[in-house]
């Protein structure tokens, strides 16, 4: 071999090797630093961040008084999570709530698909002693604005709304597993 193309060769090895080495090292303290960081937290959560919780369901986030209680789970790679608010509001009326075209359900009223989504995160509520118990939610004192379910054969992601108008409280949770 011409030893001006061995030492090109031997050169493009080592740029390429420490190229790989900054790159595993950047992915190491990548995961180290997820690892440490992602941590669960309690009450720790602002009206900025709970704003979408009003907004899905077309309530508006204008209205939010403060929030009571929140916690956020780690975040797993996979998503993983167990997310959950408590948020008090201006106003809640039951009628914006009960309109004919509206997607908020009472909870004595739940299909079986939603009964089923508010046991599933309702279970995770180690965590979340605030959080109502499938019994309270299935009363006519809550509503239910069922975001998103996932189903594999039980189901295995839920992202539901709940509002309880007496006191102007909506919780919000989102499991996944």
């Amino acid at each position: 071999m011409h030893p001006g193309l061995r030492r090109t060769v031997w050169n493009a090895l080592a740029v390429w090797g420490a190229t790989c080495l900054i790159a595993v090292i950047a992915a190491a303290a990548f995961v180290a630093y997820s690892v440490v960081s992602n941590k669960p937290r309690h009450d720790r959560a602002t009206a900025r961040d709970v704003r979408f919780v009003l907004n899905w369901p077309g309530l508006g986030d204008e209205r939010i008084e403060r929030v009571l209680h929140s916690y956020e789970s780690t975040f797993h790679v996979s998503g993983d999570h167990f997310v959950a608010y408590e948020i008090r509001v201006t106003s809640l009326d039951v009628s914006e709530l009960s309109s004919e075209n509206g997607r908020w359900v009472r909870g004595d009223r739940l299909d079986e698909l939603t009964k089923q989504a508010v046991q599933f995160v309702t279970e995770a509520g180690q965590e979340t002693p605030w959080l109502p118990s499938a019994g309270e939610l299935a009363t006519d004192k809550y509503y239910v604005w069922r975001s998103r379910v996932e189903v594999n054969e039980r189901v295995s992601a839920a992202a539901l709304i709940f509002a309880r108008p007496a006191d102007r409280t909506i919780f919000y949770a989102s499991l996944q597993v």
